[in-house]
């Protein structure tokens, strides 16, 4: 009987290649793509991204033949939206090169920002395949940006190119629920319409003159309000707490959105529709591609259903955030309760501290979540859309 040493693990599992890093100095020069989202986040990010100092484009829609293209380049067995993706990926820097850029140049100046995660399917496995299938291209060295979205308000994709602010971070907030907002509404009102493609026209204007509100946002700045004289240095930590304190509330309470979102809603509430109409209403849930996806990707699942008749009830990604703090405060209660077993075998001092530390964490996920459903309503009271997000984090019909 032979005995075989003991191998490393680090020999059994590929480590994350190296990569050139996405630098604040090359901003100006490289383009950010990204994808998978419905036309309406997709634009809003699009503009907040702008308005934040980066370059960004939308990768185009993905079909069949992006599909053949990533099964051609990653490996079997996946599942569809890793090919419908990647191929889309592979696909649209393939058609650079073919209007006369280098692989050197389309490396240098694109990257692809995704999000990522450790789960067993979709988000666990796309940052590899997006590498591995590029490397496969000829596109060796092409940057994929990702962040985690475990990590929730400490996400960071460890690049210095891509920073996460303070205006960033709410401003995102607030395209992805605006973003579900035009997605739900748009569903809602479609299969009543007296005249085809009023609603289609309305949400795409609401959606350009957001964008535009994003990209030409500017955000609070203490020393904009404040006299010199009142203001503590710029890089000290109490201008910096003051500041951000500033931001938030700006966010959550300023009256920015209270003027643009009344005003960017009124062509859709002109746009005619008929209530009598009887439609069965069909909810999406599941499978995340499929929901946000309004392509081939998910077979036009959505755009078939309407045209037989049906009202599209979507699930918007707000329940996704939603869902994420109340697993999070969900893990705190249950460290809690095996500080019962482990306490003991602490001094009291630790164990208190212990438990008041989880327990500000509860406390801190709930109120999020609370803002997060305030902030939801209101943005929905604003545009004068008739739904609310619950407390169980579903959104209804009033």
């Amino acid at each position: 009987m032979s005995l075989h040493p003991i191998v490393a693990k680090s020999e059994f599992l590929p480590l994350r290649p190296a990569e050139r890093p996405f630098t604040a100095e090359e901003r100006a020069t490289v383009t950010i793509l990204f994808g998978g989202l419905t036309w309406k986040h997709e634009r809003l990010i699009e503009g907040l991204l702008a308005g934040a100092g980066y370059r960004s484009q939308p990768l185009p829609e993905t079909d069949r033949d992006a599909h053949e293209l990533g099964k051609e380049f990653c490996a079997s067995g996946l599942c569809n939206p890793v090919y419908f993706t990647v191929g889309n990926l592979v696909r649209f820097l393939q058609q650079k090169e073919k209007a006369g850029l280098s692989r050197e140049e389309i490396v240098r100046q694109y990257v692809y920002f995704t999000a990522a995660c450790g789960g067993p399917c979709r988000f666990g496995m796309y940052e590899s395949e997006f590498r591995t299938a590029l490397t496969a291209a000829g596109y060796n060295g092409f940057r994929i940006l990702s962040f985690s979205q475990d990590h929730g308000i400490n996400a960071s994709t460890g690049h210095s190119g891509l920073h996460f602010t303070v205006d960033f971070g709410l401003n995102a907030m607030h395209a992805f629920i605006l973003g579900d907002l035009l997605n739900i509404e748009q569903r809602r009102i479609k299969p009543y319409e007296t005249q085809a493609g009023a609603t289609d026209r309305a949400i795409e204007g609401m959606a350009d003159c957001l964008a535009e509100h994003f990209r030409t946002y500017q955000g609070f700045e203490l020393n904009k309000v404040l006299p010199r004289y009142l203001c503590p240095p710029p890089e000290s930590r109490a201008y910096k707490f003051r500041n951000n304190v500033g931001k938030v509330w700006t966010h959550l309470y300023g009256k920015a959105l209270t003027t643009v979102l009344p005003a960017v809603s009124d062509e859709l509430h002109q746009v005619e529709v008929d209530w009598l109409r009887v439609k069965p209403r069909v909810k999406v849930i599941g499978e995340f591609w499929a929901q946000m996806t309004e392509s081939e990707g998910n077979f036009r699942m959505l755009d078939f259903l309407e045209k037989e008749g049906a009202e599209v009830s979507v699930e918007p990604i707000s329940v996704w955030v939603l869902y994420l703090l109340h697993q999070r405060k969900a893990q705190a209660e249950y460290r809690g309760r095996m500080l019962r077993h482990t306490a003991p075998w602490n001094s009291p001092w630790s164990a208190a501290k212990a438990r008041a530390g989880l327990q500000l964490k509860r406390l801190g996920f709930t109120a999020g979540a609370a803002i997060y459903r305030h902030h939801y309503n209101r943005l929905a009271k604003l545009l004068a859309l008739s739904f609310k997000c619950s407390r169980r984090g579903r959104a209804c019909f009033a």
